[in-house]
């Protein structure tokens, strides 16, 4: 690290061992008024993908102290990736900084374009509190858009957050959550889904959020239309899913037609996630309709309930009992 230091301006650099390009780099100036950054640079080489950007930072009236202080500021972040350049910028102020109760609003807009990922956003909002517990809250018109490739076969056409009216604060997350999500796969063709609900102090394991979701789509390979919809909710450590109903219109692949599948359940499924106490277990009906064979033979309607149990998704043991109709002719 390097500061030039000339009357009232210089410039501090700062350096990574065996590399001549400067990791960080702000010139400045200082007056009895003001002190400025400008035409700052960053870049960071250690990435995944280099990141790099500009910066600009104004502090008026700095020799009042730091409740009179007014900041303004600009940031971007520039990245290159599937879509081409992007940039994404940050502008702050004019605003203040206080130890009991900061106003300094701020606008993040733009876009950053990864490897296989873009990422659009426009998010006004406010930083407000105290300096040492800040809060932030977005305003109207706050939404995070996502496109590309999520997964090796998932392709994301477009995925929503609206944000308007949500805080972040250390407690956790407070406001309204929503997300909307339409994508394709090849094995399970094109479907929308929604999530609508409330957070109040949520962060993961803490806190609590409530939620409701539904959505459809189209499962190609099997020439099968479905849907969901259901309710759930994350307190604390305690993941639950209230309520499910979903299924298909149909299942149809080679000889075999099912008619009109459905998942309900019959019983809460429950994930404790307290890792000294860790549990699963939840209830389950899966009704269908007659099943057809291309033959002519075919199998009357069924229902299958079962229970699973155990200490996560991953790790649970099932029990369950099938009942169905007579058989019809099979040849």
């Amino acid at each position: 690290m390097t500061l030039n230091w000339q009357q009232q301006q210089g410039t501090l650099v700062i350096n990574q061992q065996g590399d001549d390009q400067p990791l960080l780099q702000l010139p400045w100036q200082v007056d009895a008024q003001q002190i400025r950054i400008t035409q700052g640079h960053w870049r960071w080489p250690q990435a995944d993908q280099p990141l790099s950007g500009g910066l600009a930072l104004t502090l008026d009236n700095w020799q009042q102290g730091l409740e009179n202080t007014q900041v303004s500021g600009r940031f971007n972040l520039l990245t290159q990736g599937r879509g081409g350049k992007g940039n994404l910028v940050l502008s702050v102020g004019p605003g203040t900084l206080s130890l009991t109760d900061s106003a300094l609003p701020f606008q993040l807009t733009g876009e950053s374009k990864f490897a296989d990922l873009q990422l659009f956003g426009s998010m006004p909002g406010i930083l407000h509190g105290m300096l040492t517990d800040p809060q932030i809250t977005l305003k109207q018109g706050a939404l995070l858009r996502l496109r590309g490739r999520l997964l090796s076969t998932l392709e994301v056409d477009e995925a929503r957050w609206p944000l308007a009216g949500v805080t972040l604060a250390s407690r956790g997350i407070n406001g309204r959550l929503q997300a909307i999500l339409k994508a394709h796969d090849p094995n399970f063709g094109r479907f929308t889904l929604h999530l609508d609900g409330r957070a109040s102090d949520f962060w993961p394991d803490s806190g609590r959020w409530n939620w409701r979701y539904w959505g459809d789509g189209m499962m190609q390979p099997l020439n099968a239309k479905w849907d969901v919809k259901g309710t759930g909710s994350w307190q604390d450590t305690l993941i639950s899913l209230d309520t499910l109903n979903t299924g298909f219109d149909q299942l149809a692949y080679g000889m075999v037609q099912v008619d009109k599948p459905r998942l309900t359940l019959t019983a809460p499924v429950r994930w404790q996630r307290d890792v000294a106490h860790p549990a699963f277990n939840g209830g389950f009906t899966l009704k269908s309709g007659q099943t057809q064979f291309s033959y002519g033979g075919w199998l009357p309607p069924s229902e299958l309930r079962f229970e699973a149990k155990g200490s996560d998704p991953s790790r649970f043991i099932w029990r369950g009992q099938l009942t169905a109709e007579d058989i019809g002719p099979v040849r």
